[in-house]
């Protein structure tokens, strides 16, 4: 929220929390080194007693508690709230080696967070004029001062896509355990989906090597059902051992058709939501490829691979595929002349 100060901003916001019933909690210049434990507080209320929280951060607050919010808003993580012993569940959970316990302890500890995520609000106020002398220098023109902050920009947005590009990687390293199966009836699983899964997968791909070592370490539908028409909801499951996973992908790739009861079901990798994103913006240039008969397929997390005149190259941006795609248009009007 940007504005003057004497706007009302401060007391819309307390009205706001008093009307909804949620707990407000505030941080100013005085207490802004408290951030940390206010962020614990307002997660263990969330978590504990059940309360939704409004945290009011005051415009006087110093640039670096501000950008510490802002970059906990943009990524949704709880700042203070990352301590050792829940790097240390991380740890033990990613590792594949580890057992199923620690493995429910890094899903609970996500589940943890997402809880906090939804029910902890945070007002951040802004000055609406920049007053500190460190972000503009003094006696310039405005060309000058739209100058600098355009560089402050690009700066910000360079180093923001860094710090994006790094929690995608993240996201991707704690799914690498994971497959979909989509269009299994429902119910069909019964009470125990691991169960279910670590018998029916071994005969269904025909891997006797599997049969009584397959092991999940959880396995559970996605989303709520509420249409009793609607498709089955995806299956998600987690592999103890890589390996395991690796060999069910290679047995699915290899089996033209994966039937349940006569009802073809599908495996896909658990893809994270900006991995799915990037490898969507290739639709486009993928359907140009197709109607030229040209080869391409899609390399994790988000590449493009094609092969052309017996060459294959690497395409990491759908622009380059453009430009690669002029080049052989421009080819085949040369070849036709000759």
């Amino acid at each position: 929220m940007a504005s003057n100060k004497g706007t009302g901003r401060k007391t819309t916001v307390r009205l706001a929390a008093f009307i909804t019933g949620y707990l407000l909690m505030e941080v100013h210049p005085g207490n802004e080194d408290e951030l940390h434990e206010i962020l614990k507080e307002a997660g263990n209320k969330t978590r504990v007693d059940g309360v939704r929280v409004i945290i009011l951060v005051h415009e006087g607050v110093s640039q670096p508690i501000r950008g510490e919010l802002l970059a906990a808003m943009a990524h949704q993580t709880q700042a203070g709230l990352y301590t050792e012993d829940l790097r240390n569940v991380v740890s033990r959970a990613t590792d594949v080696r580890k057992s199923r316990r620690y493995r429910m302890d890094y899903w609970m500890s996500e589940k943890y967070l997402s809880q906090i995520h939804r029910n902890v609000h945070v007002f951040l106020l802004l000055p609406f004029t920049i007053t500190d002398s460190s972000e503009v220098p003094a006696n310039i023109g405005d060309q000058d001062t739209i100058i600098h902050l355009q560089a402050k920009v690009q700066s910000l947005e360079s180093k923001n896509k860094v710090m994006e590009d790094k929690v995608i990687d993240l996201e991707v390293r704690s799914r690498s355990s994971n497959l979909r199966l989509v269009n299994m009836p429902e119910k069909a699983e019964c009470d125990d989906a691991c169960l279910f899964l670590e018998k029916w997968i071994p005969e269904a791909l025909d891997i006797p090597s599997l049969n009584s070592k397959l092991t999940l370490v959880c396995a559970h539908r996605i989303g709520q059902r509420s249409d009793p028409n609607a498709p089955p909801r995806t299956l998600i499951m987690t592999f103890l051992n890589d390996r395991d996973k690796m060999t069910v992908l290679t047995a699915v790739r290899a089996k033209k058709q994966l039937l349940y009861k006569d009802r073809p079901v599908r495996f896909y990798p658990d893809l994270a939501a900006g991995i799915h994103k990037k490898q969507k913006e290739f639709d486009a240039v993928s359907q140009k490829l197709r109607t030229m008969g040209i080869r391409y397929g899609m390399l994790l997390p988000a590449k493009l691979l094609v092969t052309h005149k017996d060459k294959t190259q690497t395409f990491e941006n759908p622009v380059d595929v453009e430009a690669f795609i002029r080049r052989i248009e421009e080819e085949m009007p040369a070849r036709t002349g000759l």
